[in-house]
């Protein structure tokens, strides 16, 4: 059946704060989690987690780099483009409280809810954690040595009929919600083929939000310059 992926990045990046209001309602802002799932590949829950909720977590993870900045790997896909980065963090159970709380946030399990239908589906060991990293445009997909471990094509209808559904939950520790402040750009609709494409589009988390997204979207992380 369906399975989501637990990918739990945790972003945490200095930025400034400047809101932007928006005047007129959107069409889009009526649109439900699954539809814009669907359609364009990703969404936002906003305020997934209350501001207490994240310093709380944030202090764990802030602690958790302090004793194991050492061990952090200070590049993304082998450049030198900034920023920190490490794998497999659940495996530590100093973070175990953060995972703990991100995994029965009630917002994103409403959501995860809805995409898949009820509660068919469980998050994968595969989590990491991302600090001031740039990396290049990409697609979260087995490549290299590991395709040997993907018997279905990421585009294929699976022999019940369901339909590829492998998401990344990201959660932000600080505000990104400033105009010059990205966390992350998608291309909207980019999921649906190997080859599609579209505008790319800035995403602006505040802190506390979580940003969902299929594994075979057209991602980048944020711009080197800020």
């Amino acid at each position: 059946g369906n399975v989501a992926d637990g990918l739990t990045q945790l972003e945490s990046v200095v930025t400034n704060v400047s809101v932007q209001v928006q005047n007129s309602p959107s069409p889009l802002l009526s649109r439900s989690f699954k539809e814009k799932y669907d359609e364009d590949g990703y969404f936002i829950i906003p305020a997934a987690f209350k501001a207490e909720e994240i310093d709380e977590m944030a202090e764990i993870v802030n602690k958790y780099i302090l004793d194991n900045g050492p061990l952090l790997r200070p590049y993304a896909f082998h450049r030198n483009l900034g920023g920190w980065y490490a794998a497999d963090i659940m495996s530590d159970p100093k973070l175990k409280p953060v995972f703990d709380k991100t995994h029965r946030n009630k917002a994103l399990r409403k959501a995860l809810g809805e995409v898949f239908g009820g509660p068919n589906y469980r998050f994968f060991k595969r989590n990491e954690l991302n600090i001031d990293r740039s990396v290049g445009w990409h697609r979260d997909a087995m490549g290299g040595a590991l395709k040997r471990y993907q018997w279905l094509d990421d585009w294929s209808v699976q022999p019940d009929q369901s339909k590829y559904r492998v998401l990344n939950v990201a959660v932000y520790f600080e505000d990104h919600s400033g105009a010059d402040n990205n966390a992350l750009t998608v291309r909207p609709g980019s999921q649906v083929s190997a080859t599609a494409t579209s505008e790319p589009v800035a995403l602006h988390p505040a802190k506390g939000d979580i940003v969902i997204f299929d594994c075979r979207i057209t991602h980048r992380g944020q711009d080197p310059k800020n």
